[in-house]
């Protein structure tokens, strides 16, 4: 279990922290957004671009509401496996 952090929430389905500040703005970027889900910039413009990620385009940047996100990242959550001791 991580300790919570001063000024920061669980994000749904993750087990990290994550810092209020980037989630108290509307609308998030590609690379905070990455920097969010510890993955590439290139992810995350693919889960737009297959319309796993819903996203609007502001100019030539891709901007994701918090919610969609969240949305996002719950319906991929998995269930930690159930263990059995052995027999």
């Amino acid at each position: 279990m991580t300790r919570r952090k001063q000024g920061a929430i669980r994000l749904s389905g993750q087990g990290r922290w994550v810092d209020t500040v980037m989630l108290s703005k509307p609308f998030l970027t590609t690379h905070e957004i990455a920097e969010l889900l510890k993955v590439g910039e290139p992810t995350v413009r693919t889960w737009i671009h297959n319309e796993d990620l819903r996203a609007v385009k502001l100019g030539r940047e891709f901007r994701v509401s918090v919610k969609d996100l969240e949305a996002f990242v719950e319906e991929r959550a998995t269930r930690a496996p159930s263990w059995r001791s052995p027999a």
